[in-house]
């Protein structure tokens, strides 16, 4: 996982410092956001390959930074946390396509498992998005030589 860019985004200190201590440990090169505000503007300098989202932060809710974010057409895959394990918050934001929702306390192997599969299912999206392209060029009817006057024609 070389140069894997992960964002956590939570309020409490404690709890970015040992996402951090433990995405570090795991291989990931990690930043962190207090607010939605900051997390946010951190999207739009660090352009994370994942972003880690708390429910609850001072300035606004991880909903409508998730919100935000889609607004802008940033497809990161997001992994929300929180301390409030409320179904609807789960089911919002993972209508806005966050990839999985964790309860505090952390537990970290069931977070390891959902960045890895969330990291999976982007690089295939990617691969299938750029497959699809290269077909659409070179198989293009552009691309159609022909000699014969109805093949030309066509």
């Amino acid at each position: 996982m070389p140069n894997i860019r992960i964002l956590i985004v939570d309020d409490e200190k404690l709890v970015r410092w040992s996402l951090q201590q433990k995405l570090e440990q795991w291989g990931y090169h990690v930043t962190a956001a207090e607010d939605g505000a900051a997390a946010l503007a951190r999207t739009q300098l660090d352009n994370p390959d994942l972003i880690t989202l708390d429910i609850r932060l001072p300035d606004m809710t991880g909903i409508e930074v998730l919100s935000e974010l889609r607004k802008k057409n940033i497809q990161v895959p997001v992994i929300v946390i929180t301390a409030f394990g409320v179904v609807d918050d789960a089911v919002r934001s993972l209508k806005l396509g966050a990839y999985d929702f964790i309860e505090k306390p952390i537990n970290f192997e069931k977070l390891q498992n959902a960045i890895r599969n969330a990291l999976e299912a982007r690089r295939l999206r990617t691969e299938v998005a750029r497959t699809h392209e290269i077909q659409r060029t070179e198989f293009s009817v552009d691309r159609i030589v022909g000699i014969a006057p109805h093949t030309r024609e066509v």
